[in-house]
């Protein structure tokens, strides 16, 4: 190590790169990071919590050491984290804001950790919250927060995952006893990818078919017991096992769960929406058919965030490394070639909407939570739009953020392919976005069915609300379909020109999905199930024109008013620190990026010309190369701690390459002995059995 120790010692010319990059800044960052959490108050919490973690031994793990965990361990570490953390819930950290700062930093330090919290505070808590009476919500708060048990929530089955009318669970009352009996009827109808079922839930909130008196009422929420919570074992008429090796989050036990006459009592059915007497009589409170996604909704609200983190973290790594890293005849910066900037920085861009738009959907679904009880219709209403842009936002966002990721990793070269660059984890944990909580293909096709639902109402002159509101100009629309040219040609397109745009592709998306499936099933009376799926694609081209509309023209309703979270003296300081130009930089880097994403329907449409779509194209090019100049400083203000990251191709001074060594050099054998550092001179255990004989034969 003396030639690192050395090295480390003094400047290197990659430190020298990115002290550079840092000289001349064009915003402030710190105000940057503010606006990013959602002002100062909040980034104080985040600062707190990052102490606090990074100078705890059970919290944070030595980097080299968590990419070479074995299954067991990483399960045991991830649960290692949640018992430090209730352990400070307890006794330290008692103000909820300072909770959720600690829970959001540990979530993007260790997935699987988060995944865990997540299946239990969210997915386990908030189906009794919204599914439950508040007298059943208060009976199980208190053990639910304190963790005195812990649990999980069955929904998907080996059989059927995202349509849920086709699931198999039963769960039949028995009036005599006043149980229900839940029973898995088939194979298919196990439980499967039941996150903390596999090893260590005492309880599920499971989705069963609720039967009485040989009648099917439909899909119910219960509270069923799994495992005693003082032994750990499983209780009469309960399987679950471990579903085993995934592609990440090994942390996380995942598991399958099969009912054999499991009895509950009859106040462990959820009964805020649906309830059944005593004597088996059912009464219907809400009959709306987002309730059976309603607990889901939250979970896809919360993907826009997670997409931040993850491609946040990762584009953090790959352009540090792009900023030091050298090559070429004049040596110069690999983020210098065209090839590598006009990747980058539309991710980078699109990153910081996803953080944006993600904290603001996120906050007003918590506060519609928070009033259900108090105007139940209001939020019945309401849940359509949330169901329709939740599953939006979960499709093309998730699958963006998994191709994102996968361009960082090849922009960093043979390196990237490296698990210590980081990013390969990062691939693989955010892998579950496409297909968890509800496989993407299937949820871009409900936000087509709300979009076409909407879209009927704007037609018949009814008020169209939510995200789907700018569907009220539809007949403006068919009236002038295709405006003047928007822009005249060899012309820099503003960011108006851009929204108004990508609004016009959206409502032409959504009206042409709209033409072709009435004229499918009235014209060629087709029946709606094969008209939907001969046009799968044209109603998709809507469901992806919308949702990107949305993110797009509220990423830069929320730039406009930078800052705002603190006040207008804030708001009037970050226009004159540079970080309002710098946003609005970037809401038009994402604006132009997903026009020219869509070129081929703005062609086929006749709104730009082949002219146009050459303009846009440099367009992009030159606002890409002008965001250049502020990358190091950028993706510092994304926030990610050195410790968080765990890559020493992104560390924050730039001193990559002895720090890159380091760590392979103290890297451990894995296996059963994953902490003990290999001496390099020996050689390894399998010489003797399978080398040794081959060379022996010379």
């Amino acid at each position: 190590f003396s030639a690192v120790r050395r090295m480390e010692a003094a400047t290197t010319p990659e430190m020298a790169l990115m002290a550079k990059e840092r000289s001349n800044p064009r915003f402030d960052v710190d105000a940057m990071k503010d606006f990013l959490c959602g002002g100062r108050a909040q980034a104080e919490l985040k600062d707190k919590a990052t102490t606090r973690i990074a100078t705890d031994p059970v919290l944070r793990t030595t980097d080299s050491i968590v990419f070479d965990l074995t299954r067991p361990q990483a399960r045991a570490r991830s649960m290692q984290q949640i018992k430090r953390i209730v352990e400070l819930r307890r006794s330290e950290i008692k103000g909820q804001e300072e909770q959720t700062a600690l829970y959001k930093l540990m979530n993007q330090y260790c997935r699987s950790y988060g995944m865990r919290m997540y299946v239990h505070d969210t997915l386990f808590r908030e189906s009794i919250l919204t599914h439950g009476t508040p007298e059943q919500f208060k009976a199980w708060q208190d053990p639910i927060d304190d963790m005195k048990v812990i649990g999980c929530f069955a929904m998907t089955e080996l059989g059927h995952s995202s349509f849920l009318r086709g699931l198999e669970t039963t769960a039949t009352y028995d009036s005599e006893n006043q149980q229900f009996i839940i029973n898995s009827p088939t194979l298919t109808a196990t439980k499967w990818w039941i996150g903390m079922a596999g090893q260590v839930a005492t309880h599920t909130v499971a989705i069963c078919n609720l039967i009485i008196n040989g009648k099917n009422h439909g899909l119910q929420w219960f509270i069923v017991p799994l495992r005693d919570p003082k032994t750990g074992r499983l209780l009469p008429g309960v399987e679950c096992g471990d579903i085993g090796a995934k592609a990440g989050r090994h942390g996380l036990d995942n598991g399958w769960i099969q009912f054999h006459n499991t009895a509950i009592p009859r106040e462990y059915m959820l009964m805020k929406w649906t309830q059944v007497s005593p004597r088996g009589e059912i009464t219907v409170s809400a009959d709306n058919p987002a309730l059976a996604y309603n607990t889901l909704i939250g979970e896809r609200i919360l993907v826009p965030m997670g997409v931040a983190d993850s491609v946040g973290q990762a584009i953090t790594i790959g352009l540090r490394y792009a900023l030091v890293r050298t090559q070429g005849e004049r040596d110069q910066q690999i983020i210098d070639y065209q090839s590598h900037y006009c990747q980058l920085m539309p991710i980078l861009a699109i990153t910081y909407a996803a953080a944006l738009v993600g904290r603001s959907i996120f906050a007003e679904w918590s506060e519609a939570l928070k009033n259900q009880d108090q105007d139940k219709d209001r939020f019945l209403r309401s849940l359509a739009d949330y169901h329709g842009i939740s599953a939006g936002l979960k499709a093309w966002l998730g699958w963006w953020g998994a191709e994102a990721l996968e361009i960082i990793r090849r922009c960093m070269g043979g390196h990237g392919y490296s698990a210590y660059s980081a990013i390969p984890a990062q691939i693989n944990d955010f892998a579950v976005i496409t297909q968890g909580g509800g496989d993407n293909t299937v949820l871009a096709q409900q936000t087509a069915r709300y979009l076409l639902s909407s879209i009927r109402k704007a037609y018949t002159g009814k008020k169209v609300t939510g995200s789907a509101a700018y569907l009220a100009e539809i007949q403006q629309h068919k009236s002038n379909p295709l405006p003047t040219p928007p822009i005249p040609e060899n012309s820099e397109f503003p960011l108006p020109a851009l929204l108004a745009a990508l609004k016009w592709l959206a409502i032409e998306q959504v009206s042409n999905s709209a033409a072709v499936m009435l004229a499918e099933t009235s014209t060629k009376n087709k029946k709606i199930e094969d008209a939907w799926n001969d046009n799968m694609m044209t109603l998709l081209d809507g469901s992806r024109a919308h949702t990107w509309y949305y993110i797009v023209n509220r990423f830069a309703e929320m730039v406009a008013v930078c800052g705002s979270d603190d006040g207008p003296q804030q708001q009037q300081a970050n226009a004159q620190n540079g970080c309002l130009a710098t946003g609005m930089r970037l809401v038009a880097l994402a604006a132009v990026h997903r026009v020219n994403a869509e070129m081929a329907l703005f062609l086929e449409g006749g709104y730009f010309t082949p002219q146009h779509a050459k303009q846009l194209r440099q367009q992009e090019a030159t606002l890409a190369r002008q965001i250049r100049q502020d990358a190091a400083l950028l993706v510092d203000a994304l926030g990610f701690p050195d410790w968080i990251l765990k890559s020493p191709l992104g560390c924050y001074d730039g001193n990559v390459y002895p720090k890159y060594f380091a760590m392979i050099r103290s890297a451990p054998l894995g296996g059963d002995n994953s902490e003990s550092v290999p001496d390099i001179h020996d050689p390894p255990a399998y010489w003797t059995e399978s080398v040794q004989p081959l060379i022996a034969r010379y």
